[in-house]
């Protein structure tokens, strides 16, 4: 009882001294503070439940078994989004990179664009028409139009992340809880598939069901973002006046970075593993026999949340590329293994699911933090941190290979003879083309993925040197 005793105490005194800092800690332009921390963890929660039901393969199954929209005009229309979006994205980025206000660089846009976002989001789902010109064209209206808020919004919060701070053993413990609260997220959208199998049960409409959700979620997250204003940008550096006008500047400065190129090297295995994403939930709806199971499959990521908290000790033992190269070939490993065991019983993917998810909440951490050790390496080359563009350029990759990938999609799920709608069952020939889509296709995808992070040498005392250097020329 002693013992216990004991446990009980130090919880309690713990959790007092937890409730102080959180009180009376101040942010400096040193340090974040406990509330600050927390905020930036409550923001990432935000933005998993702003986009539960754009993102996630909602939008998609919505489309496709509800409004029963055909797989090539699908796949068209994510082409010609990712066409637009090559247009939109380097415009918005360029004037976020490059435009200063008394409230800082990136704040003010996440402050007006996310409950722009949230409810656009909402809008999408209220498609009053069943087929046809009509239908197509109201998706594209509402789509694009929330695609520049929520451009807005991504961007401006891509370049607030590594203005919080410079320390890399405090970017470690901010992007924790951020992986923690994501995995909270993550498994709150599993609940959603229960809500369409009760659906009929209860005489509700799936097209009713859809937008109800829409803004359920799209409420939640614009609540939680609000937590942005507890943030504090610290700016290590002046703006160059001249980058606006002389926009390829900025560009031709990050594709020297030779970090950043790695990266982005990984990008070519969404043209094997946007197959994967594409047939995931008809793979759970017709191989598996019931949506249920995406339920039971993504709660098995809740686990992840108390494994996710061992992250900072993990990255004391092994560096993040090392634990990111472990965890994509571990990846490689199980879904080349899943293919062969096959779809008879769910049981097989739950449990590489539930097993994968405690590493992914790992390496999620660790690949954040190499992406921004690459920012600071382009900081220490050219002097710049132009993180928007950065990041922008990087998304360049993404929708040009999007294109392709949309049209990919829709040729491989009619050339296989998937049928649109919920009540139509597929054939078995189909169902083993899309489970070799979501097993085989992502084990080369986290191939390679994998092989540039191999290659990937700033870290240990090169980093520290790096990150001592920028520390002194901020102190300059």
């Amino acid at each position: 009882m002693g013992k216990i005793q004991n446990l009980l105490d130090s919880a309690v005194s713990k959790t007092k001294e937890f409730i102080h800092q959180y009180k009376t800690e101040k942010s400096t332009q040193e340090k974040m503070s406990t509330k600050e921390i927390l905020s930036y963890g409550l923001v990432e929660f935000g933005y998993g439940n702003m986009n539960t039901m754009v993102g996630n393969n909602y939008l998609q199954l919505f489309m496709m078994t509800v409004l029963t929209m055909q797989p090539m005009a699908w796949g068209i229309f994510l082409s010609v989004i990712k066409v637009i979006e090559l247009v939109r994205d380097p415009i918005i980025a360029l004037i976020i990179d490059n435009a200063n206000t008394k409230k800082g660089r990136f704040k003010p846009y996440v402050m007006i664009a996310a409950p722009i976002t949230a409810a656009l989001s909402t809008l999408i789902f209220l498609n009053p028409f069943n087929g046809g010109w009509q239908m197509v064209a109201f998706l594209y209206f509402s789509y694009i139009s929330w695609g520049i808020f929520a451009s807005i919004n991504g961007t401006a919060w891509g370049g607030l992340v590594p203005s919080l701070s410079r320390s890399n053993e405090e970017r470690i413990k901010f992007f924790t809880l951020g992986g923690v609260v994501s995995a909270l997220s993550g498994a709150i959208p599993g609940l959603i598939p229960v809500v369409f199998s009760l659906a009929p049960v209860l005489g509700l409409e799936l097209r009713i069901v859809y937008p109800v959700l829409a803004v359920l979620f799209g409420g939640v997250g614009f609540i939680s973002v609000l937590a942005v204003k507890n943030l504090q940008e610290r700016i290590f550096f002046r703006r160059d006046p001249n980058a606006f006008r002389n926009a390829f500047k900025g560009m031709k400065a990050v594709f020297k970075n030779k970090y950043m190129m790695l990266l982005w090297m990984q990008k070519f295995s969404t043209l094997l593993t946007s197959l994967t994403w594409g047939v995931a939930f008809f793979v759970v709806i017709y191989n598996l026999g019931n949506i249920f199971w995406q339920t039971v499959i993504w709660l098995c990521s809740a686990p992840a949340v108390l494994f996710g908290a061992f992250t900072p000790r993990i990255t004391k033992k092994i560096t993040p590329r090392q634990f990111a190269v472990f965890f994509h070939l571990l990846n490689m490993a199980g879904y080349g293994a899943l293919y062969f065991i096959g779809y008879a019983s769910p049981w097989p993917l739950i449990i590489l699911t539930f097993i994968m998810s405690f590493f992914g909440r790992v390496s999620l951490v660790c690949s954040n933090s190499i992406s921004l050790a690459a920012h600071d390496y382009l900081e220490y080359k050219t002097g710049l941190r132009n993180e928007a563009t950065t990041n922008m350029v990087s998304g360049l990759f993404d929708k040009g290979l999007g294109i392709i990938n949309g049209l990919v999609l829709g040729i491989a799920l009619t050339s296989i003879g998937f049928i649109s709608g919920s009540e139509n069952f597929q054939q078995k020939a189909t169902k083993d083309w899309m489970w070799m889509f979501y097993t085989l296709l992502l084990a080369f995808g986290n191939l390679i993925t994998a092989i540039p992070y191999m290659f990937f040498d700033l870290e240990k005392e090169k980093l520290k040197d790096i990150t001592s250097e920028l520390e002194r020329r901020r102190a300059a």
